[in-house]
């Protein structure tokens, strides 16, 4: 519960050379912008050599295919925070760049052992296919207003 304690106060001390993959999956969605910055912020000053991983919804998939999920959240008192059209942008933003992003829909299908299954992944509209993905981003910056402009080179 981060509203008593702070994520910089739950991280473990390691060295600043010392490389650390951080997965945070279903979070950042919950998050607001004051929030997302503050997640940021600790994970830069405690691991400057960290890749994060997480899962990110676009507001299109949400729109879309999630309406019943986003009542049931909202039904437990929890607000989806975090829906817009390119998540990543968000990352890049913070001084991160997008190593790679793997579709959770697709994958699914993928990896059913069904190749019919797998073949339709790439006639499923492009919102529910892309919509909900996995993202693997590296810190490239420790000021986020020097990172450089890769968001747009970056799509997958």
């Amino acid at each position: 519960d981060f509203s008593r304690e702070t994520l910089a106060d739950k991280l473990p001390p390691l060295s600043a050379s010392t490389p650390v993959m951080v997965v945070m999956e279903g979070i950042f969605v919950y998050l607001d912008d004051a929030q997302r910055s503050s997640t940021f912020d600790a994970l830069r000053r405690a691991y400057p050599r960290h890749t994060l991983i997480c899962d990110l919804s676009t507001r299109a998939f949400m729109e879309r295919y999630g309406k019943t999920l986003k009542r049931r959240i909202e039904a437990l008192g929890a607000r989806l925070a975090f829906l817009p059209e390119d998540p990543a942008a968000d990352f890049h933003d913070a001084g991160y760049w997008l190593e790679a992003r793997y579709s959770l829909v697709e994958k699914t299908l993928i990896y059913s052992g069904n190749t019919l299954s797998a073949l339709l992944a790439w006639f499923l509209p492009r919102a529910l296919r892309d919509g909900l993905a996995l993202h693997v981003f590296r810190l490239i910056s420790q000021s986020p207003a020097s990172a450089p402009n890769l968001a747009d080179t970056q799509r997958r």
